[in-house]
């Protein structure tokens, strides 16, 4: 019990001596994400919650990927390669390093 104690008391003055702080213990809700009104996310909560290592509830996470998904599905600038494939796909991003994708 005492090692358990002084291993908190060392942990807590190392975090307070460095300026790290522990990452938070709470998971964003649905309500705390979405904007009530508008019914989209709230980038700024999102922000501030990550820059913190904060998580989210598996179903908000679910949400967020759900609608990111239906955005990409709905841009015409998507390539709809048919399968199969073979061989090799160079991409090309803007500013930064050409990747080469085997398929």
């Amino acid at each position: 019990m005492k090692m358990m104690m002084m291993m908190t008391s060392m942990m807590t003055y190392l975090l307070s001596s460095t300026g790290v702080r522990p990452p938070l213990t709470t998971k964003l809700q649905m309500t705390d994400v979405y904007d009530q009104k508008t019914n989209k996310p709230r980038p700024d909560v999102l922000k501030q919650h990550f820059v913190g290592e904060g998580r989210l509830k598996p179903d908000v996470a679910l949400r967020i990927i759900a609608d990111g998904a239906a955005v990409f599905r709905q841009e015409k600038v998507l390539l709809d390669i048919p399968q199969p494939i073979t061989g090799y796909i160079c991409l090309s991003v803007p500013s930064t390093v050409v990747t080469k994708v085997g398929l």
